[in-house]
């Protein structure tokens, strides 16, 4: 686990940079989540990222679109739903779980 100055703190595996507020994600979420990414194969050909943290009702799985500012296809909010839902199950034992879409900058630019 290392430092980064404004998302967070940073865990990268492979490509994939997992941000988190860590007050509110513990390193054993952070890990976690990496570890279901990895072994679903959603761990991209090229650097991409995504930021763990929490509000008063759930935890949110903030996740960085190549292009944010295309409206996503029916079978993208599908796919984005079941992976919320599995999340939810296999990493976050059953707790709430919401996936936001953002811009690179981690500001919401779509909901499911």
């Amino acid at each position: 686990m290392s430092c980064s100055a404004s998302f967070g703190d940073k865990y990268t595996l492979g490509n994939l940079e997992i941000y988190y507020t860590s007050e509110n994600i513990s390193d054993r979420l952070v890990i976690a989540t990496g570890t279901y990414f990895r072994e679903n194969d959603l761990i991209l050909d090229h650097p991409h990222s995504i930021q763990l943290t929490s509000d008063e009702t759930s935890y949110l799985v903030n996740i960085v679109l190549e292009r944010p500012t295309e409206e996503l296809t029916p079978l993208a909010r599908i796919n984005f739903k079941l992976l919320e839902d599995d999340l939810r199950e296999k990493v976050f034992n059953g707790m709430n779980v919401n996936i936001q879409l953002c811009n690179a900058n981690f500001i919401v630019v779509q909901t499911l």
